[in-house]
């Protein structure tokens, strides 16, 4: 006997003490009362032991039952060839794990391998009894399981394979089967089973990570019952490298603009199995439309033992508002999942900013705020990208705050309490603030805010004044001070301090750089205050010249990241896992001295950003250069809520602003494939949201209105109905409306995926062996050998009906012993009764 597959059963061996309880209060004593007449009745001693002899019998009858009946409920099983030949048709539990990753989208062969191993799933459900149990599981980024559990439901399965959406990303191979030998241990059958239909790619077995597979050994040795582990090849390639070209993951100067302004698109061609130079087609598409004038042609030359990669770029200016798509595809190949990449963009009416003047002044053009909003809203310009309005600091209100996305406090000297307690709502929330600090700013005053979850609200503090190399008594520089000798090329004084150009590495602020063209290295600053980051409750980081790898040091470009660093993501999102779990501030600006510019940092659902300098002229020569108008809309678009959370990592969670009253029912998210999903009500009544945790499987999202005749989309991309459009006081500015009669999509997202599937190296034989050791697990090549050698080598048998057999044996020989003694006993009674009846008339001859 090997095991039990209930051994919580075997508690039941307590049972065996009730046949010998009863035995004993059998025999207990009680008190003897001589009468004359029961002498007669008395057994000879022979007689006495026979009967003893026999309750011992019965005694052990019954507790043998017990035992039995124990054992069989405990399911005990052994492992015999021979028994097992004895013992067809016997019931299992499988649990079947098909491999979604991109590259069982092959097209090598007449059927890729996704559409075979869900052939070869089906085929085997064919095989299985009916009081079998299967689960299946999809390994992708995530292992999602498509049938929730074991189930006797062949049918529901059938139909869970059928719609199962496209292959794309990678595959947690190993994971699966860690979550399979879960599923199994609730299993209710001796032989239990884990198919894995796969097309043998070396990466996602990671075989070499002994610890792993000593940790998968030790849980799957603790089971009531060792799984199979059973491993089919559904490809069947014979090219062990071939080629593939792969689009990377697409990086965005922003994920919210608005019509007209420029969105700018970066990612990388990746080429591996190549032997000579080979050139391809990369195409860039809008909401599923390819773009004739912006297709590019790249070269990729072979790199040895390497993946080769070449960067490419594009510039789009969407000319609608609305939640669109952006697309860059190459050239089909053999492997289609990773032939392109998506991103979602937000394209709002405008932005709407409020602009509060801390130094207001009888001259407009000597206010705080006079050149940020000439830059944002031109007076000429009906339609302008920034609708920007300036105030005072007493009118700053909560119904000024309900209208607009980004308040900047310009060189603000004091606000009351109640104002702060807006502001810190308004972040929280999701709104962005700017402080730009000039010469009526103070630490005293802005070190004291708080948000509410007693965090500082701002992501430095202000230290102190420093001043430039410019005259002491020059306030205000200007083109034509300085040695004409010691002018840039701009007639500018080349002494004060500058930005340094290398530390504009985020994404919407590479345009910006000397190399790209752009004019902020060469803005000269006489004065800033000298920031000291916070990097965490109350502690404090000084400012300084950068140092490798610390809080202060810039973040280098994305997709150049060392893991772990604490850097800003890709599309200029800021959102920074320090070591602690909270944001750090991120540095994005910093001058020549070291000293950092500009900071921004994630508050609540919103950002917040600190500028060691005033927008206006008194401190720099920031507003004569020809970069301040798109720097400034820059950062208004970054500071703006809904920069970030369409573009999400498998497993994240999508989250869209929706008008009050959202029909909830009549709206579903569609993603790859036929996944319909509804939404879940969330927020708050002010401010309703639509959200979807379900995002197991990578690609494009769309939230619309149910489709009644439609099945669902492909990749996120079908058509919808629409219904009648929200008025525009049931929104806040910026998001879109419910759809009207010509709009589709209410809102897309994109959950990106894993792009280490590009490496197509197969499975060695060295590899393969590793872990097939000790019978871990083995290889199947052919279908015919999946049935076959799954469904019948296994020795192992149930012997339970053995046990029952043998238990009604005992009941019919405890019944006869039971009636033997009751009878037996009489006879015995009356048969020596008679003799000493005899043989007291003979010692009394008068008796009678």
């Amino acid at each position: 006997m090997d095991a039990f597959l209930n051994p919580g059963m075997l508690l039941g061996l307590a049972g065996l003490t009730l046949p010998v309880f009863a035995h004993l209060l059998s025999r207990r004593k009680y008190d003897v009362v001589e009468w004359g007449a029961m002498q007669f009745l008395e057994l000879g001693r022979e007689t006495r032991r026979r009967f003893r002899l026999e309750q011992l019998l019965l005694l052990l009858l019954r507790m043998g039952l017990i035992l039995l009946v124990v054992f069989a409920l405990s399911r005990p099983w052994i492992s015999s060839r021979l028994a097992a030949s004895w013992a067809p048709g016997r019931s299992r539990d499988v649990v079947i794990i098909i491999d979604g990753s991109s590259s069982m989208s092959w097209e090598g062969r007449a059927e890729n391998p996704h559409a075979r191993a869900v052939q070869w799933a089906h085929d085997l459900l064919d095989e299985l009894q009916p009081g079998d149990s299967v689960a299946l599981l999809e390994a992708r980024d995530l292992v999602r399981p498509v049938v929730i559990g074991l189930t006797r439901d062949h049918d529901a399965v059938r139909e869970a394979l059928d719609q199962l959406p496209p292959p794309g990303g990678s595959s947690r191979l190993t994971d699966a089967v860690t979550r399979a030998a879960g599923l199994l241990r609730a299993g209710e059958h001796l032989v239990r089973d884990v198919v894995i239909l796969t097309d043998l790619q070396a990466g996602p077995w990671q075989s070499g990570r002994t610890d792993l597979w000593r940790a998968i050994d030790e849980q799957l040795a603790a089971a009531p019952v060792k799984p199979g582990l059973w491993v089919a090849d559904v490809a069947q390639r014979t090219v062990d490298q071939p080629i593939n070209f792969s689009a990377g993951p697409i990086e965005l100067s922003r994920e919210r603009s608005v019509p007209g302004f420029p969105v700018r698109l970066r990612s990388k061609v990746q080429a591996s199995g190549i032997v000579t130079t080979v050139y391809r087609k990369v195409f860039m598409e809008i909401d599923g439309q390819r773009l004739d004038d912006r297709t590019l042609t790249v070269r990729l030359d072979p790199a040895a033992g390497e993946m080769t990669e070449v960067a490419i770029d594009f510039e789009y200016r969407f000319t609608s508002p609305g939640s669109h798509l952006a697309s860059i595809v190459l050239e089909a190949d053999d492997f289609p999942a990773d032939d392109q990449s998506h991103t979602a963009i937000s394209v709002a009416d405008s932005i709407p900013v409020l602009l509060v003047d801390g130094a207001a002044s009888l001259d407009p053009a000597l206010s705080e705020t006079y050149f940020a909003q000439k830059a944002l809203s031109p007076e000429l310009n009906p339609m302008p990208l920034v609708r920007a309005r300036s105030i005072l600091p007493g009118e700053l209100s909560k119904e000024l705050l309900a209208q607009c996305e980004v308040v900047v406090l310009a060189n603000v000297a004091r606000l009351s309490d109640v104002q702060i307690q807006l502001l810190q709502g308004f972040v929280s929330e999701g709104g962005g603030l700017l402080v730009t600090a000039g010469d009526q700013s103070s630490d005293e005053f802005y070190a004291a805010w708080q948000m509410p979850d007693q965090q500082p609200m701002l992501p430095a503090r202000l230290v102190s004044v420093q001043r430039g190399q410019a005259d002491p008594g020059q306030s205000e520089p200007g083109p034509n001070d300085g040695d004409p000798a010691e002018r840039d090329p701009a007639g500018e004084s080349a002494r004060g301090v500058h930005i340094a150009s290398d530390s504009l590495e985020l994404p919407w602020l590479r345009p910006f750089r000397s190399e790209n063209g752009g004019e902020l290295a060469l803005v000269r600053f006489t004065s800033w205050w000298n920031l000291e980051l916070i990097t965490g409750k109350g502690g404090q980081k000084p400012s300084g010249p950068p140092a490798a790898g610390g809080t202060n040091a810039i973040p280098p470009a994305a997709g150049q990241v060392p893991p772990g660093q604490p850097v800003a993501g890709s599309g200029g999102e800021l959102e920074v896992d320090a070591p602690d779990g909270k944001n750090t501030p991120v540095v994005v600006m910093r001058l020549e001295t070291g000293d950092p510019l500009l900071v921004m940092q994630r508050r609540g659902k919103g950002q917040v950003a600190l500028l060691a300098c005033p927008l206006d002229a008194d401190w720099s020569t920031l507003p004569a250069r020809t970069d301040f108008v798109p720097l400034l809309h820059e950062l208004m678009f970054q500071l703006a809520p809904g920069g970030t959370g369409r573009n999400v990592e498998a497993g994240g969670t999508l989250v869209a602003e929706v008008p009050r009253g959202f029909p909830f029912d009549s709206y579903r998210f569609y993603g790859p494939g036929r996944l319909e999903l509804p939404p879940v009500p969330a927020g708050t009544m002010e401010h309703p949201l639509a959200r979807l945790d379900q995002t197991d499987v990578p690609g494009v999202y769309e939230l619309r209105f149910r489709d009644q005749t439609a099945a669902g989309g492909s990749d996120g991309a079908g058509e919808g109905a629409a219904r009648e459009r929200g008025s525009g006081a049931d929104r806040k500015p910026g998001t879109n409306p419910r759809p009207g009669a010509g709009e589709q999509v209410l809102e897309r997202f994109v959950v990106e995926s894993d792009r280490s599937e590009t490496d197509l190296r197969l499975l060695n034989e060295e590899e393969t062996a590793l872990l097939s050791a000790s019978e871990r697990m083995r290889f199947i090549s052919k279908q015919d050998d999946l049935t076959d050698r799954v469904l019948h080598e296994d020795s192992r048998v149930e012997i339970w009906p053995v046990l029952l057999f043998l238990f009604l044996l005992l009941l019919v020989g405890e019944l006869i012993m039971t009636r033997r003694l009751v009878r037996g006993g009489h006879h015995y009674t009356d048969e020596d009764a008679l003799p000493a009846e005899n043989s007291q008339s003979a010692a009394s001859p008068g008796a009678g």
